[in-house]
């Protein structure tokens, strides 16, 4: 028997459905993803592969320019911190290894490490594939890329 979708409440609740599903098919995609890895430390390349890195696994939260605003946030219960403030809150240093701990998982901070956002150093140890991807490297590229980011001096 085939359903008439004639009224609103229909067709809200299918596109939430929609929505609730792409939702869980991008979230499971960062997770899973692995960003190929590129040249050492410090290189331009590093760089690269640290915004590689962000558009994989974290924009969709964050928004593509770190302001917080990605196409996640509607499904959020708290917000996404802008990433392009960490220098301007910290006298217009940034703070690297705060940073690193953060996507560790190492310093907690809200929404960090539940549902909503993964601990980046569990996920990247579970998906490294050999030489030049460790978690170590992939955090230490987001972090690298992060800092290319900040907004500093009144910016």
């Amino acid at each position: 028997m085939s359903r008439d979708v004639n009224s609103r409440d229909d067709i809200v609740t299918t596109s939430d459905r929609i929505r609730e599903t792409l939702s869980g098919v991008l979230i499971a995609a960062a997770c899973c993803s692995v960003a190929p890895a590129q040249p050492g430390p410090g290189s331009t390349a590093a760089t690269a592969r640290g915004r590689a890195l962000y558009v994989t696994h974290c924009a969709v939260c964050h928004g593509a320019a770190g302001h917080g605003d990605g196409p996640l946030v509607i499904r959020l219960k708290e917000p996404p911190p802008d990433l392009t403030l960490f220098a301007a809150h910290n006298g217009d240093v940034f703070p690297s290894a705060l940073v690193r701990m953060i996507i560790d998982g190492k310093q907690k901070m809200p929404g960090h490490g539940g549902p909503n956002m993964p601990i980046w150093g569990d996920a990247f140890r579970r998906t490294a594939t050999g030489p030049g991807d460790s978690p170590s490297e992939r955090i230490d590229a987001l972090v690298r890329y992060l800092e290319t980011i900040q907004q500093r001096g009144g910016n």
